[in-house]
């Protein structure tokens, strides 16, 4: 696991032992930094020519901000309720997302794997 990048390494806000002490969806919190990105990445002039060809209007960008200044206060303060509002921002990404890729009917979801799952591969 040494072998990976930094950025393909995941992190969280809190370190191992302070993920007990605020919930179980505590590890959903990124470093404050990657919220700050997240924001400078969103109103970017080239985030904003793409979001305007994919979708026909420019993103509200408030959201990561938003994040953003939860993170930094409950890093300097440890209060739980700006911890809360981040996991609650992560939880409606989550939601969006998942709502996004069910919503798309091109796929025929599987209730169970195939029979043949674990046949041997051919040579072919």
């Amino acid at each position: 696991m040494n072998d990976l990048k930094p950025e393909d390494r995941f992190e969280c806000e809190l370190e191992g032992h302070e993920l007990r002490n605020y919930g179980p969806n505590s590890w959903m919190v990124r470093p404050c930094e990657w919220y700050l990105q997240e924001y400078k990445d969103c109103k970017s002039i080239r985030a904003r020519l793409h979001q305007y060809f994919i979708s026909g209007t420019i993103d509200n960008c408030d959201n990561w901000r938003d994040d953003y200044h939860n993170c930094y206060q409950f890093r300097n303060t440890k209060n739980p309720a700006y911890l809360n509002r981040v996991i609650e921002s992560e939880l409606l990404r989550k939601q969006k997302r998942m709502s996004q890729s069910k919503a798309n009917d091109v796929w025929e979801y599987r209730t169970e794997p195939p029979n043949d799952w674990n046949k041997p591969i051919t040579d072919e």
